[in-house]
């Protein structure tokens, strides 16, 4: 059975553009905002958020990583225009993992959304040293789909929960030991 991190915040945020203001407001869960302004029909820069600081008193050893999950606070100024596209983890020499990217338009109040889960390792075979490194990083990225005018979304957090355990199961019994005992 999967154990399962609390929800750690980045130290490190940056953005790859220019669309992006406040970026380091979503190191903290306090209704301060990163903004991301995107023009007609375009999509956002990349938002980077890294440095999320686990470490052996979150997974202990011994422990696989068995799911990743990404969870996103966030809004936009209209219901019927901003969405993701892309929302990933990129780790292991710079690689993005799967795109867990939805096409649900974001709303125009502030909800959390989850990307990922308790068996969604993200394209990737997890390690411990690899959601431990301070490169492990998410990357989300919005589209503005209004061919008239610029939009603009809101970012108040984005965390990250990584799931846990040992795999395997049963006891190994040596042949052995079980030959003397059934003899």
């Amino acid at each position: 059975m999967a154990e399962w991190t609390s929800i750690h915040l980045p130290g490190t945020v940056s953005d790859s553009g220019a669309t992006w203001a406040n970026v380091n407001n979503v190191k903290v869960n306090d209704t301060s905002y990163a903004t991301v302004t995107i023009n007609k029909n375009s999509d956002s820069s990349n938002l980077f958020c890294s440095n999320f600081g686990f470490s052996s008193t979150d997974i202990p050893v011994g422990d696989d990583v068995q799911g990743v999950e990404i969870s996103i606070s966030r809004y936009a100024d209209d219901a019927t225009h901003l969405s993701d596209y892309q929302v990933t983890i990129i780790c292991q020499g710079g690689q993005p993992g799967d795109n867990l990217a939805s096409a649900s338009k974001w709303p125009t109040s502030i909800a959390d959304v989850t990307y990922g889960g308790q068996s969604e390792l993200l394209g990737f075979e997890l390690s411990r040293d690899d959601v431990f490194d301070s490169l492990f990083t998410v990357l989300l990225k919005c589209n503005n789909s209004d061919t008239v005018s610029a939009r603009y979304g809101y970012v108040d957090w984005i965390g990250v929960r990584i799931y846990h355990g040992t795999t395997g199961g049963g006891v190994v019994v040596p042949i052995m030991l079980y030959h003397y005992m059934h003899h």
